[in-house]
C-alpha cells in the first residue's frame, strides 16, 4: 500500500511544491514585483483618508514613509546634487524654494495638529500686552500689539498679530516628530551639501524658530535676522521655512519678500503654499518679510529652522567684527500686494508706512 502512495501523481506534485518554495520565495523577496509596491501604495491610501478623518492614525507608517521617503540620505543627496547650483547663483541672495518636500500624508496631519491648537487665540486673549506671557515664558511669544509706546510717544510696529511657538512640549506629537527630523544629522548634511556651507549646526533650543504664524492683518517688516547665538557663541548662516497653508490664494498676500542689500526693488516674492520649502544663506543683509497685513481668512502659518557655524566669513558682515546685533529692521519703497512690486516700477518715489 505504502509504496503504491508513493508513486502517485499527487505525491509527486507535493514534492516537487515543496522543492520549489524556499526558490519561489527568494524570487519573491529579491526581485521588485509590482504587488510589492502595490501593497505599499495601498497602505498608504489608507493613512491618507485617515488625514480627514478622527480616526487614529498609525504613528509607525508615518514615521516609516516620512524616513524612507522625505528625509533618505539618498533623496536628499539627489536634491541637493540638483539644487546647489542654483541655490548659489539665485538673487538677491542664495535661496531655493522646493514643492512638495513633505510627505504629503504627515504634513497634513501636522497641520491639523496646529490648527487644533489653536496658538493664535490664545494670543488674541492676551490682549495689548506685547512679549512673552507670563503663563507661557517658555512656549509662546506674542506680537499682537498694533503700536508700541515709549515715552508718551508711539511707534509703528515691525510685526503684528504674529507669533512663535518655540517649545517642543507646546508641538503636537507628530509636529515634534517633523521638527526632530529637520533637525538631524541627514538633514544638516543637505543643507551643508546644497548651501556650500561646512560644519553647519542645528539649534537645540528654538531661539527664535519653532512655528510661526501671522493673523489676519498682520505683518512681518522686511528685515535681516539677528546673526549670533550668544548661549554659545555661534554665526546664524541658514534659514528654513516650511509652509502648512493648505489652499492659500495669491490674492491674500503673504508671500514671502526677497530684497537686495540696498533695497531699491523686490526681486522675487515666493507664495507661501503648503508643503513649500524655503532655504536660504542667512547674512546681515539678506532682507526679507511679508510686508502688507494679510487679507486672509486664516492665519499664515510655517515651521520655522535656523542653522548656525562657528564664525562666517567677512562679506556676510555689515562690518569685520563679530558684533552682535538684533534684527535689522528695513523700510520698503512700495506696497507689495500689486504687480507693480516687482521690478523697476517699485521705485524709491515714496514709502510705504505700516
Amino acid at each position: 500500500m505504502k509504496s503504491k502512495i508513493f508513486k502517485t501523481p499527487f505525491f509527486n506534485l507535493t514534492i516537487l511544491a515543496l522543492l520549489a518554495l524556499p526558490v519561489l520565495s527568494f524570487l519573491y523577496v529579491s526581485l521588485d514585483f509590482p504587488s510589492l509596491q502595490l501593497s505599499r501604495d495601498l497602505k498608504k491610501t489608507k493613512l491618507t483618508k485617515l488625514v480627514t478623518s478622527s480616526e487614529p492614525v498609525e504613528k509607525e507608517s508615518l514615521f516609516e514613509f516620512a524616513l524612507s521617503e522625505t528625509f533618505s540620505s539618498e533623496r536628499l543627496k539627489s536634491l541637493a546634487t540638483k539644487h546647489a547650483r542654483e541655490f548659489q547663483s539665485n538673487t538677491p541672495f542664495p535661496h531655493i524654494v522646493i514643492d512638495n518636500f513633505v510627505d504629503p500624508t504627515l504634513l497634513k496631519l501636522v497641520e491639523r495638529e496646529v490648527l487644533k491648537k489653536n496658538y493664535e487665540k490664545k494670543c488674541a486673549a492676551l490682549g495689548n500686552k506685547v512679549g512673552i506671557t507670563k503663563e507661557d515664558t517658555t512656549k509662546l511669544h506674542c506680537f499682537y500689539n498694533e503700536f508700541k509706546v515709549r515715552g508718551g510717544n508711539v511707534f509703528e510696529r515691525n510685526e503684528y498679530k504674529k507669533l512663535a511657538v518655540y517649545s517642543e512640549d507646546y508641538f503636537g506629537a507628530l509636529t515634534r516628530f517633523l521638527f526632530l527630523l529637520f533637525k538631524s544629522s541627514t538633514f544638516t548634511t543637505f543643507l551643508e551639501d546644497i548651501s556650500g556651507i561646512d560644519n553647519v549646526i542645528p539649534d537645540p533650543h528654538f531661539r527664535g524658530s519653532g512655528l510661526h504664524s501671522t493673523a489676519p492683518h498682520g505683518f512681518l517688516r522686511v528685515h535681516a535676522d539677528f546673526n549670533r547665538y550668544e548661549r554659545y557663541k555661534l554665526d546664524r548662516r541658514i534659514n528654513v521655512f516650511l509652509f502648512l497653508n493648505s489652499e492659500w490664494k495669491e490674492r491674500w498676500g503673504g508671500a514671502l519678500e526677497l530684497w537686495p542689500r540696498n533695497m531699491s526693488t523686490c526681486e522675487r516674492k515666493i507664495q507661501p503654499i503648503f508643503n513649500r520649502l524655503v532655504i536660504f544663506r542667512t547674512t546681515d543683509f539678506s532682507y526679507h518679510g511679508y510686508t502688507d497685513p494679510l487679507t486672509s481668512p486664516f492665519p499664515r502659518r510655517s515651521m520655522a529652522m535656523y542653522y548656525y557655524t562657528n564664525g562666517r566669513p567677512d562679506d556676510e558682515k555689515v562690518d569685520k567684527g563679530d558684533h552682535s546685533h538684533s534684527t535689522l529692521w528695513q523700510e520698503v519703497p512700495c506696497k507689495m500686494q500689486g504687480l507693480e512690486s516687482l521690478g523697476p516700477k517699485c521705485s524709491n518715489k515714496f514709502k510705504f508706512k505700516y
